[in-house]
């Protein structure tokens, strides 16, 4: 093997104020999701180190798509989709206040397609660097899916989850002249027609 580049996530950096969060930042996983995730990375280095392994490590920010969680883990976006979809409601944990930073799958391949070539032993966030709340999301979803608020419900908050969540996407853009070219509303039309597709498609 070459090369490895690593999928990690925006989960090592726990709940950091200091947003948009920068690679610099110490990691304080406050899940066991990204504490795996940063094991990972610390494994790449001292593999680097010992034995010249190459790597990139890509700390993606929420990923969404088309396809999403059809056989593996799925974000909020799949999860709601996936409902909206069966003319379900959606549910929020917590107020709804909690923000992300969405990215589509499309951003995301171009990145990883970018660093077969780039950012040797660099670790570089993969973001829009767009903060965004998931009761603004949530309108947004169901206005698309053609239905209203009521169709947005409230449960109680997640231990784990982090409340803020944006990272920085600029190192990115400077070594491997990569910027998110996919906007949310377009990303979440693709995702919702998807998933309503296939609600169709299995009747």
């Amino acid at each position: 093997v070459r090369k490895i580049i690593f999928s990690s996530s925006a989960a090592v950096y726990g709940d950091n104020p200091a947003l948009p969060l920068k690679e610099n930042e110490v990691p304080v996983p406050e899940s066991f999701y990204g504490l795996t995730k940063w094991m990972t990375e610390k494994y790449l280095e001292l593999y680097k180190k010992l034995y010249g392994l190459d790597y990139t490590i890509l700390r993606y920010s929420n990923v969404y798509g088309p396809r999403q969680g059809a056989n593996g883990e799925g974000g909020v976006i799949y999860i709601f989709a996936k409902a909206l979809a069966c003319g379900k409601p959606i549910t929020i944990f917590g107020d709804g206040s909690q923000t992300r930073d969405f990215i589509s799958v499309h951003d995301i391949v171009a990145a990883n397609v970018a660093a077969l070539e780039k950012g040797s032993g660099e670790i570089c966030n993969v973001s829009t660097e767009t903060e965004i709340s998931l009761n603004e999301l949530a309108h947004e979803i169901v206005t698309l899916a053609g239905y209203d608020d009521s169709f947005i419900h409230y449960t109680e908050e997640r231990k784990g989850d982090i409340h803020r969540s944006c990272l920085s996407n600029e190192k990115l853009k400077s070594l491997f002249g990569w910027k998110p070219s996919y906007n949310l509303n377009d990303g979440l039309k693709d995702t919702l027609s998807f998933f309503t597709q296939r609600e169709k498609n299995t009747k």
